[in-house]
């Protein structure tokens, strides 16, 4: 099975808190919904999820250590080098 590196970075940076604009920002939606197809074994739909978070976090962060971490979610997959 298709192993993916997932990492978490400052207390609610990806997983929760913040404000209400972060956690509706696009990122953390697709983000969440990579970990739920993560954990349903789902590795097709987790990388889809993956590149869409990385895409809108670069989009909306730009260079930034939260679009980062979402770009690893990613290497495993070979679609980051």
């Amino acid at each position: 099975m298709l192993q993916f590196i997932v990492y978490a970075l400052a207390a609610g940076a990806l997983g929760g808190g913040g404000t209400a604009a972060a956690q509706d920002a696009e990122y953390l939606i697709e983000y969440r919904a990579f970990r739920a197809a993560l954990e349903a074994g789902d590795t097709v739909r987790a990388t889809a999820h993956a590149e869409t978070a990385w895409q809108a976090a670069e989009e909306l962060l730009g260079d930034d250590p939260q679009t980062a971490t979402l770009a690893y979610n990613l290497r495993p997959a070979g679609r980051v080098r």
